[in-house]
């Protein structure tokens, strides 16, 4: 997603996401768990921006910013 997000950037893509930590959805993976895979993708793009759900899985500044 980060990827298709460099390519794009007149757009804005909005990462949604309401379950908790350690609830599993229809995707397989808990909160804690997505919160981990985009942390793992590297740097965050300028454009690409998370909702207030996704606070209790960032622990650094960086993150914490973009929601």
């Amino acid at each position: 997603m980060y990827e298709v997000a460099k390519q794009n950037p007149a757009k804005r893509f909005m990462v949604a996401y309401t379950n908790l930590s350690t609830e599993v959805t229809r995707n397989g993976y808990t909160g804690a768990e997505m919160a981990d895979m985009f942390k793992k993708a590297g740097e965050i793009p300028e454009n690409v921006e998370f909702s207030e759900n996704w606070k209790f899985a960032w622990n650094d500044d960086i993150y914490n910013t973009k929601c």
